[in-house]
């Protein structure tokens, strides 16, 4: 990343949940939210997906959580809000699926 645009977009001490981020544009926000300096909680239905994105965002020295959670499940919703309870969350993120 260069750092002209982190310089843009600074999200240090940021919380962001991305939900629908085991693969695809979800996963890439996650990647870019965590670039950028956000601390991120990585979601949805896909237990093993999001852990992969959250491993390959650690491995790259950024802050991340999985967070399995199924939006349209009010449960499942709760669940999501656990990891985030101390925080104040600054960006939602929904990547559903059609």
């Amino acid at each position: 990343m260069k750092s002209k645009y982190k310089n843009l977009f600074d999200l240090t001490d940021k919380v962001a949940i991305v939900t629908g981020a085991s693969k695809g544009i979800g996963a890439s926000i996650a990647k870019a939210f965590a670039e950028f300096g956000a601390k991120v909680v990585v979601s949805s239905r896909s237990q093993e997906g999001i852990e992969r994105v959250v491993k390959e965002i650690s491995a790259n020295g950024y802050n991340a959580i999985a967070c399995e959670c199924h939006v349209g499940e009010d449960l499942s919703l709760i669940h999501i809000s656990e990891p985030t309870r101390q925080a104040e969350i600054s960006y939602a993120v929904f990547c559903l699926k059609k």
